[in-house]
């Protein structure tokens, strides 16, 4: 039976950072070339499985701007339900009531 194997490239780093964001331009760029090699690669012998520092940021990247509205969405909710349940209502006259903690909490 074949043993599985293991290849390992390390590359030196070459952060720098831009607006007070770390930025690595040439690694992220060799490892995206490195991924669309290995991913491309066929056969029915040999299984690949690849990994490489930008697969976690690109994975977690769409991950997190995919649950972006619904958190928007859930705060809203916890907000309004808080609210309601804990302020008072404001009466029906014309001028709101200044002690209304709805009011307050949604200006």
């Amino acid at each position: 039976l074949p043993r599985p194997r293991r290849l390992v490239y390390y590359l030196k780093s070459d952060i720098e950072v831009v607006d007070n964001e770390y930025v690595s331009v040439k690694n992220e760029a060799w490892e995206g070339d490195f991924l669309n090699a290995v991913q491309s690669f066929k056969s029915q012998n040999i299984k690949v499985y690849v990994s490489a520092t930008r697969s976690w940021s690109d994975e977690f990247g769409s991950a997190i701007t995919g649950d972006i509205g619904l958190m928007n969405a859930a705060y809203y909710i916890m907000i309004i339900y808080l609210s309601i349940n804990l302020g008072k209502f404001p009466c029906g006259c014309s001028v709101p009531n200044p002690g209304s903690r709805v009011l307050l909490s949604l200006a």
